[in-house]
């Protein structure tokens, strides 16, 4: 077994749980190998590299959800699971915390553990293709507090149908992951893991738009008003800027996210663990 360790060097309490990860690895004699600090950079999350970067079985990342987040696209290879030990604010992608996290790791060296898939989306802008995103896209203004007129399309069977049209601060499409993210505090629904669909939260709408759940086989169709300009955010880094007349395309993504967890129904624990959090 060959393990990567991903971490900010600069979090003490990160450091103390790395040289603990260190010695029970050692005493195990199982190979591995730490990375640097990820960047903070907001360009980590770009079109698809090369997927060779990564030898490891496992990659065990200590952070807050935004770590893994960013551990998880810069890795790019998906089939790489993320065993994530969260130290931040809400943990929701990470399976054991500082209280737990040995006796986690050896249920991991005894291959005492379950791979949560998780649906990615893949989102392009006029035929540029970006690499998959876990929780959502948000298309909003370039300016910050500047509205702006939002058109919402679902192509269903090559016919394009109009569901949303209205003038706000953005529009996010998220997936059952990232329902617990931002879509959540801008009034969307949680969503269940297990179920395969997306959700459509509009972002402080003029005249009261709902929230919608869409089907995840269905191609999303995001547009502009005419002479608008925007950005897409994605998992809460800038993506890209959306000029004149470009549309912005949202499909269920080929690719999954794979985490490594030890709950009976990792997917139902995710929804306890979201309601907990709302408390």
């Amino acid at each position: 077994m060959n393990i990567g360790i991903i971490g900010k060097s600069q979090n003490q309490e990160t450091m103390n749980i790395v040289n603990e990860i260190k010695k029970i690895l050692i005493q195990n004699q199982i190979n591995f190998k730490l990375y640097p600090p990820l960047p903070l950079e907001d360009n980590l999350i770009q079109k698809p590299k090369n997927k060779d970067g990564f030898i490891e079985d496992i990659i065990i990342c200590i952070g807050g959800d935004g770590t893994i987040l960013r551990t998880l696209h810069s890795i790019q290879n998906r089939d790489i699971p993320i065993f994530g030990i969260g130290i931040g604010r809400k943990n929701f992608l990470a399976s054991a915390d500082e209280n737990n996290y040995i006796d986690a790791l050896n249920a991991v060296i005894n291959g005492d553990y379950k791979i949560d898939e998780r649906m990615c989306i893949q989102i392009s802008k006029n035929n540029e293709v970006f690499s998959p995103i876990l929780n959502e896209v948000y298309v909003t203004s370039k300016l910050p507090g500047k509205m702006i007129d939002i058109q919402l399309s679902v192509n269903r069977g090559n016919q394009l149908t109009k569901l949303l049209t209205f003038r706000g601060d953005g529009i996010i499409v998220s997936t059952q992951t990232g329902s617990s993210a931002y879509s959540l505090a801008a009034g969307g629904a949680l969503i269940d893991p297990h179920l395969s669909v997306l959700a459509v939260t509009p972002v402080c709408a003029s005249i009261y738009n709902p929230p919608l759940i869409l089907n995840s086989q269905e191609e999303i169709v995001i547009n502009l008003g005419d002479k608008e300009e925007g950005l897409m955010i994605c998992d809460g880094h800038l993506l890209n800027e959306i000029k004149q007349y470009e549309k912005v395309n949202v499909i269920k993504s080929s690719e999954t996210a794979k985490f490594i967890n030890f709950a009976k129904d990792p997917k139902l624990a995710y929804i306890i663990k979201g309601l907990q959090v709302m408390l």
